[in-house]
């Protein structure tokens, strides 16, 4: 039959209708449409969003699908096709009719706004889920981007007056700015569509910006006249001012002038002054058009500048008469050209950007050569654009005049941000893992404000093959999607997540459960449907064009299909091929006279393999090869396994396999390094299915490694895009290497999005599948090339302190010391370092630190090593209490540390090693009696940790910062930076941090008077601390707490806080707050009204103590107390020299809290 319409489906269409009336309300909703294969999932929702977007006219659709071969192991891949759509890449779901072309041109044209709400609400998720080079691609391809007055066609450079680029795409493009709304030319990358449009016509061309002053404007058409700016053969102008330019003509002579005008402009250009002296110029006004034209050749003898002025004013003139025009026109300028002409072409920039319009003003584009000093204005914009264009660059510079860039960076000042965002990509900066919860964070506030602009609906297609963290973001949507202009759709076949994976069960499945839980009853049943209403749809499709099919047809055919939506209509397609279904003269649908029930199929893959018989051997095998790479597949990978002509094989792809047979069709073409792939998808994925089953397993498996290496070839250096696919293929093929190198390129992609589950998912196979090759030196490094990212994946997962991560880089640990001498050994110990410092087992951690030193002795570059060591060393040794040989430590790492070098380690080891070192040292200088040095090496830490830009680095040097405040008892600084501590960890979901900064803030909300809370405020925040596995930094928590309790009137409580940490010193030898829990036990004794010779024995132990390790001023804290005992005592004058010799060592600090008061107990002592 004809192309089937969408029929039948009221009720489910109609149950979708009040779900997005609900969104539209701003009560965000969420359905699942659920069937199996073929059951019609997706032509329901692509009916219904067709009618929602007819009935809204701002109402935007992007749909995201799941992929059968890779989709499990490929991170957040629906939601990255979503975003794709969502930021104007539209191209490839417009080719598979997922979207409609209105919806299209809906999504372009709010590419302005959604690229700013992305910059500004979501700048992590560029280039981890959306990449920022494609993003400026698209704006490239976009048929309408305007900056205030002026029109772009990006990728560009655009730099300031004194060459600074403010930003930068990252290949050369053409590019057009050519007045208030004049589209330039699309870029097409194809050279077939370019050599049409524009080969064979002069190369060299200059174009001038329209300024805003005619002064100005008649300055540069005046130097262009006189002197055809730098010998170019053409240039042109852009201006709606005709009398401005018939003036200027008349001025400087033209010997050919041209108007391409229509009638308004041509009674325009007859009522102004003097226009009859224009030389030669005749008027023809036919409909709307008006062609003015004169031309006069010079006399050989006529030494006059030979000049020339072509004036196009007519959208209809291209429109209507475009493929002669065009034709035309080319031909004069090779004319005026050859005679060595300048030329001044002028255009209106009123005119309409229709698809002819572009391709005219392709002849006038080319290479642009206007720099700032030719100029007779001074201009402080200049965008520079270059692109590789039939083998060779053409490079463009164009004007924009000081208002309008500043009014462009004011409107649009986003751009600027796009490229910073890219800019880090290229000095390797945004490599850090993005926390998960930071990802769901900001993708949902971004779907939320672009909803804020325009209602959207969101398709996710084929969940059943969806990865983990799609699965877990589509949860935390609709969850957190409150209160939006969001309806989020679903499909999925129920029989396959029944099914489960791997043994357990389908997370999607607790998912639908959840927010089944939370929004009622969100399923659109179509297995239900087709057993209620399959008779219905039966009828409905035959009724949705003439017929005279009677019951008895309709019975049989519902008998046959059971009213199963792809079996009904694959069916009836093929009665028609074979005759059964004829049409008569009127042209309605009748039964054919060699009709018999009994020879049709009973099942739908009967009809695929009758339609598949109907191919020839050659059709045949290419979609059987086809059927290896997948759903989607790739021409030019077809082409060269099977050995035939490309162009061949792309036709009859694209006429017979898509027209003649409805087998495939055309997705469109991707540009992969210089060289495009031609994209097709099957029309169902059971037709792939069906293929591909029909293969034998020895067939099979060479067919996968055919199409994994051609794959392989085709993409080159971005083979990392198809890194799961590769896997798999050489999986498939039992090319055991190659399989386990695309599985670690794979999971290190995913650690990089924070989809550890993936990570650890594809680090595992790569473990699994390496057992099965023989055990070798080399099979050894292989396994330490997936065990230590697998190692990280879990850490991200759980944690350093789970026992499963210790296990992980122990085992990388043993490889190494397996394979000898390796740089990888400085990960392993490092990691095997911190989760032994996390869980306090601090000794073995500073074992581990002087291994990897002695190593680095032996290592022909001991860079690394040293800074590793080192490091290592600096953290166990502050904790363990010895400050000064910290310090040593934190020395050695600051001297050999060069952010140019070592910067890409804070990805490696998640923390930016100088950071660390200078927070501990800050600490340090502080406990050994160098305030003043401590508070300015904690501003530099800050400044540095905050121009890297790295959350976790940050969060780390904020624990340290606000430690510092607690020690110099700061409150207020404490405060504001512990605000930002929090906002940051949740932000982030650094969960171990979340809870340490709780403890500060009800620290400081106690000495602010607001006790109770504060005191609930810090045990919540020790609860979830502990909650992470975390033991380390214990004694620092355990005091605060005491303190708090003291300041409350909680003495025992304080005491037995006290006492747990005294116990959790001796157990752990974390000893730098050692001396302070002493004092603080002293404290809480002496207001209990105790024993004052206890009292005395705790402040003889917090001095002793300090003194052993050097730490001056918890000594001059303890030395203080104690000396305000004896005072009590009558001992004054034994405090006063003991308070003197410790109060006159310091040399610096004088203003902070404990110097103040220890003088000002000194001053009380010596006046009594």
């Amino acid at each position: 039959m004809a192309e089937l319409q969408f029929v039948a489906r009221e009720r489910e269409l109609a149950r979708l209708q009040v779900l997005l009336d609900r969104a539209l309300g701003n009560q965000s909703q969420v359905c699942f449409v659920t069937g199996d294969a073929g059951s019609g999932k997706t032509a329901l929702v692509s009916e219904f969003t067709r009618r929602a977007q007819r009935a809204n006219p701002d109402l935007l659709v992007a749909v995201g699908n799941c992929n059968a071969q890779t989709g499990l192991g490929d991170p957040y891949l629906p939601f990255r096709e979503v975003f794709s759509q969502l930021f104007g890449d539209v191209e490839d779901k417009l080719a598979q009719k997922a979207i409609s072309p209105e919806n299209a041109n809906r999504l372009q044209g709010f590419l302005v706004h959604s690229g700013e709400v992305l910059v500004e609400i979501a700048p992590d998720l560029v280039e981890n889920l959306i990449p920022g080079y494609k993003l400026l691609a698209t704006l490239a391809r976009a048929k309408s981007f305007r900056k205030g007055s002026i029109e772009i066609k990006p990728r560009i450079t655009c730099i300031d007056s004194t060459g600074h680029a403010l930003y930068r795409t990252p290949e050369p493009v053409v590019v057009n700015v050519i007045g208030a709304s004049l589209p330039g030319r699309l870029a097409t990358g194809y050279s077939d569509l370019d050599n049409l449009l524009f080969g064979g016509l002069p190369e060299k061309y200059s174009v001038l910006l329209s300024s805003p002053s005619s002064d100005e404007r008649e300055q540069l058409i005046k130097k262009f006249l006189e002197t055809g700016l730098n010998n170019r053969q053409t240039t042109y102008f852009i201006t709606s001012e005709l009398g401005q330019i018939c003036e200027l003509v008349e001025t400087y002579p033209t010997v050919f002038t041209l108007f391409l005008c229509n009638a308004r402009a041509d009674v325009m250009i007859k009522s102004l002054p003097n226009v009859n002296k224009l030389k030669g110029v005749e008027s023809l006004t036919d409909i709307e058009i008006a062609l003015i034209k004169t031309f006069r050749t010079l006399d050989p003898s006529n030494n006059a500048p030979k000049r020339a002025c072509i004036t196009i004013l007519s959208d209809v003139l291209l429109q209507h008469h475009a493929v002669i025009t065009r034709k035309w026109l080319g031909s004069l300028l090779q004319d005026l050209k050859s005679k060595g002409f300048t030329t001044l072409v002028v255009m209106d920039p009123q005119m309409h950007p229709s698809e002819e319009f572009q391709a005219i003003v392709g002849l006038f584009e080319g290479e642009i050569q206007i720099s700032e000093r030719e100029t007779p204005m001074g201009l402080d914009k200049v965008l520079r654009v270059r692109k590789l264009y039939n083998q060779r660059y053409l490079e463009n510079e164009i004007i924009l005049t000081r208002e309008k860039a500043r009014a462009m960076a004011k409107k649009y000042g986003w751009m600027n941000k796009l490229e910073h965002l890219i800019r880090r990509k290229e000095a390797g900066l945004s490599q850090q893992t993005i926390n998960q919860q930071h990802i769901f964070e900001q993708y949902t506030k971004t779907l939320k404000a672009l909803a804020e602009r325009r209602p959207l609906i969101v398709v996710l297609d084929d969940l059943q093959w969806a990865d983990a963290a799609s699965i877990s973001l589509l949860f935390n949507l609709g969850r957190q999607m409150t209160h939006s202009r969001v309806l989020l759709i679903g499909c999925y076949r129920p029989t396959d997540v029944a099914m489960g994976r791997g043994g357990e069960r389908h997370s999607l499945e607790s998912v639908v459960n959840e927010l089944t839980r939370y929004y009622g009853d969100i399923a659109v049943d179509l297995n239900a449907a087709t057993v209620h209403e399959g008779r219905h749809f039966v009828d409905a499709v035959l009724d949705s064009q003439a017929n005279l099919l009677g019951e008895g047809f309709r019975a049989q055919l519902f008998h046959r299909t059971g009213g199963h939506a792809l079996f009904t209509i694959e069916l009836l397609r093929d009665m028609e091929t074979n005759g059964d279904l004829q049409q008569d003269e009127r042209g309605r649908w009748i039964e054919g006279p060699s009709l018999d029930w009994g020879d049709l199929p009973i099942r739908v893959e009967s009809v695929i393999q009758e339609r598949l018989a109907r191919l020839d051997k050659a059709l045949r095998e290419a979609l059987t090869i086809a059927s290896v790479e997948g759903v989607e597949f790739t021409a030019e990978v077809v082409a060269r396994v099977q050995r035939v002509d490309l162009r061949g094989l792309v036709q009859r792809l694209s006429r017979e396999a898509s027209q003649t047979h409805r087998l495939v069709r055309e997705r469109g073409v991707r540009q992969v390094e210089a060289q495009r792939v031609s994209l097709y998808y099957f029309w169902h994925s059971v037709f792939q299915a069906y293929l591909y089953n029909e293969l034998g397993n020895v067939e099979r498996v060479y067919l996968h490694e055919d199409v994994g290496r051609t794959l392989e070839e085709l993409y080159s250096d971005q083979a990392e895009h198809v890194a799961l696919q590769l896997a798999w293929h050489f999986e498939q093929a039992g090319v055991i290497d190659k399989a386990i190198n695309y599985l670690c390129i794979a999971g290190n992609r995913a650690i990089r999005l924070s989809a550890n589950e993936e990570a650890k998912r594809h680090f595992s196979r790569g473990l699994a599948l390496l057992k099965s090759l023989p055990e070798s030196p080399e099979r050894a490094e292989r396994e330490l090339e997936l065990q230590l990212p697998l190692a990280v994946a879990l850490m991200n997962l759980r944690g350093y302190s789970d026992p499963e991560v210790g296990q992980a880089f122990a085992h990388a640990h043993e490889l190494c010391n397996q394979i000898g001498e390796t740089p990888r050994i400085a990960a392993a110990l490092h990691g095997l370092g911190a989760f032994y410092f996390t869980r306090a087992e601090y000794i073995t951690a500073v074992k581990l630190a002087k291994r990897i030193i002695r190593i680095a002795s032996k290592a022909d570059d001991p860079t690394l090593l040293l800074l590793i060591g080192h490091n290592g060393q600096v953290a166990n040794l502050s904790i363990l209490g010895d400050s000064n040989r910290a310090l040593m430590h934190a020395k050695q790492v600051l001297d050999i540390y060069d952010p140019k070098k070592h910067l890409s380690m804070l990805f490696l080891f998640g923390h930016d090693i100088k950071s660390v070192t200078m927070s501990y040292t800050s600490i340090n200088l502080w406990l050994r009696g160098y305030p003043d040095q401590a508070r300015k090496m904690s501003r530099d830490t800050l400044t540095n940790a905050r121009e890297l830009a790295h959350p976790h680095s940050l969060a780390f040097t904020l624990y340290f910062a606000n430690l510092l405040y607690h020690l110099c008892h700061d409150v207020q600084s404490l405060q504001e930076l512990t605000q930002e501590w929090i906002t940051l960890s949740t932000k982030y979901g650094f969960n171990m941090w979340i809870g340490i900064s709780k403890i500060f803030w009800g620290w400081s909300l106690v000495e602010k008077g607001q006790k109770m809370e504060g005191i609930a405020e810090m045990q919540q925040g020790l609860e979830a601390y502990l909650a992470t596995g975390a033991v380390a930094f214990q004694s620092n928590f355990f005091a605060m707490l005491a303190e708090a309790y003291g300041k409350v009137g909680k003495i025992q409580e304080g005491l037995s806080t006290l006492d747990k940490g005294i116990a959790y010193v001796k157990m752990t030898g974390e000893r730098f707050y050692e001396a302070e829990i002493h004092r603080l036990k002293g404290e809480l004794l002496l207001a209990q009204g105790s024993d004052e010779a206890g009292v005395e024995e705790q402040y003889d132990k917090a001095i002793d103590v300090a003194r052993r390790q050097g730490v001056k001023s918890l000594e001059l804290r303890a030395v203080t107390g104690l000396t305000r005992l004896w005072q009590k005592q009558g001992k004054r004058e034994e405090g006063r020299r003991m308070l003197q010799e410790i109060y006159g060592w310091f040399t610096e600090g004088l203003d902070t809290v404990d110097l103040i008061e220890a003088k000002t107990l000194l001053e009380e002592l010596a006046n009594k």
